[in-house]
């Protein structure tokens, strides 16, 4: 049989071999042969020896096992989306580099290691190591020491949500709009506070910013950086964009969520900034967040102009 999808799936297209059987009835037409039961009962023999073998092999033979994912690591999580059935199996297969080290480790190694306290499985899709390092949704992580998974697949953003949870603990994207991090009245209180305090600059740059983002609001999972984009869950990423885009489709707009950190000493000094000057700061502002989120600008010409005149005003 040249297609041989009826013997193994697609994620496990890289396989090579021969499949003997006295049981297959070959003297049928190809279309009965196709519909056979005993087709569907080898499929998932194969399926199951091989990610018996592989996961052998990533327990006794880490290294050969590794160099075996950096070629076929896409293709296997494919499996997520399309084999319910060995969903787990092939969890247990994947392999990731986090936010604390380049090594590879796998989803059991990383709850192992999980830090107490911490209650889910936290992951960001980059399109290199070095943008999720730069990410500024990996402050408050840092600061918990809370390790993030890195993803850099295409193929990851579609299928890792599809895996929801693992050993109990649930895969939250950390530049999700919806993420909560810590303890949830303590946050409400902190944004409540920044809310009465910087309540007239949140209304200001909301209207300043109304074209570009669908909400601007306080956050309590910033530390280092003064802002950030969110995404509503199920939003797609830039990198997914660009996906569908190359492939010619047609992709909606879609407005995110510009999150602020009351406790930046920039946010606190907009709050006195005069309010002729408050919108080309908005705009600096917004396209800083864009650029850390691994976006392009779409005026990057004004963008240029307006960092230049506030060098210029620095600079005296």
């Amino acid at each position: 049989m040249h297609d041989c999808q009826k013997l193994i799936p697609e994620y496990l297209r890289f396989l090579k071999g021969v499949v003997d059987s006295s049981d297959l009835p070959l003297n049928v037409s190809s279309e009965i042969l196709q519909e056979d039961t005993q087709l569907e009962k080898i499929k998932k023999n194969i399926t199951k020896k091989v990610l018996s073998v592989l996961k052998t092999m990533q327990d006794k033979e880490p290294e050969k096992y590794l160099r075996f994912y950096q070629e076929f690591g896409a293709a296997l999580k494919e499996g997520l989306h399309y084999d319910y059935e060995n969903k787990d199996a092939l969890a247990d297969l994947l392999l990731f580099t986090t936010s604390q080290s380049e090594k590879f480790c796998s989803l059991a190694e990383y709850v192992k290691a999980m830090p107490r306290g911490q209650k889910d499985i936290y992951y960001l899709v980059s399109e290199t190591r070095g943008q999720a390092l730069a990410s500024p949704h990996l402050g408050a992580f840092k600061t918990k020491n809370y390790e993030v998974l890195f993803l850099h697949d295409l193929v990851d953003e579609f299928v890792i949500p599809q895996l929801y949870e693992y050993q109990g603990k649930k895969l939250q994207a950390i530049d999700k709009a919806d993420l909560e991090l810590g303890d949830k009245k303590e946050t409400e209180n902190k944004l409540k506070e920044a809310a009465e305090k910087f309540g007239g600059l949140l209304n200001n740059l909301k209207t300043a910013l109304s074209n570009q983002v669908q909400d601007v609001r306080f956050s309590a999972r910033l530390t280092d950086s003064p802002c950030c984009l969110a995404a509503d869950a199920g939003a797609l990423s830039p990198q997914m964009r660009k996906m569908f885009k190359s492939m010619g489709q047609e992709v909606p707009e879609q407005k995110k969520i510009l999150e602020l950190n009351p406790e930046h000493p920039l946010i606190q000094r907009l709050q006195n900034a005069a309010p002729e000057k408050l919108g080309g700061f908005a705009k600096l502002l917004y396209g800083q967040a864009v650029i850390a989120d691994g976006g392009k600008l779409d005026d990057p010409l004004d963008f240029a102009k307006q960092l230049n005149e506030l060098l210029l005003q620095a600079t005296g």
